[in-house]
């Protein structure tokens, strides 16, 4: 359970990491209308449109950040902010203060990037439940930390 006053610094961080984003969404707005205006030169044309990739990713990943802030914030006032979404677990405080819309604990986390940094070819077909025993996805994640070198026993 985390402290009301942790919860209480916790929550402003939050918000105000919102209010960060807003406005920089804000400021990416008025930047694609600067971009869309006519150009007179063709290395205009050329840097606008690395610009505009540019911004697109600054928008995207504001976007993804803004929902997960969201979602904690919803969290928190459904009282279940902090809770590893992976394992069910708490988050430990200090993660939660260094990233306070944190969704995994660290080794749920480290797991996820485990798992996502896998090629296709590494990749297990399926890691759908219904298709897939618990024992099964255990073993998958097992054998790909230990041939990256991350888990030395099994």
């Amino acid at each position: 359970m985390i402290a009301k006053k942790t919860l209480t610094q916790l929550r402003e961080k939050l918000l105000e990491r919102r209010r960060e984003i807003v406005e920089l969404r804000r400021n990416v707005d008025t930047s694609w209308q600067i971009l869309h205006e006519p150009e007179k030169e063709l290395e205009e044309t050329a840097s606008k449109e690395t610009l505009s990739r540019e911004l697109a990713q600054r928008d995207e990943r504001g976007q993804e950040e803004l929902h997960k802030i969201d979602n904690a914030l919803t969290k928190m006032n459904e009282g279940d902010y902090g809770i590893c979404e992976g394992c069910s677990r708490s988050i430990a405080a200090k993660r939660l203060q260094a990233v306070p819309w944190a969704q995994y604990c660290v080794r749920c986390a480290e797991m996820r990037e485990a798992f996502s940094s896998w090629s296709p070819v590494e990749r297990p077909a399926t890691l759908d439940k219904e298709e897939l025993t618990d024992d099964e996805i255990r073993e998958a994640v097992y054998d790909a930390l230990q041939e990256d070198g991350r888990c030395l026993l099994y």
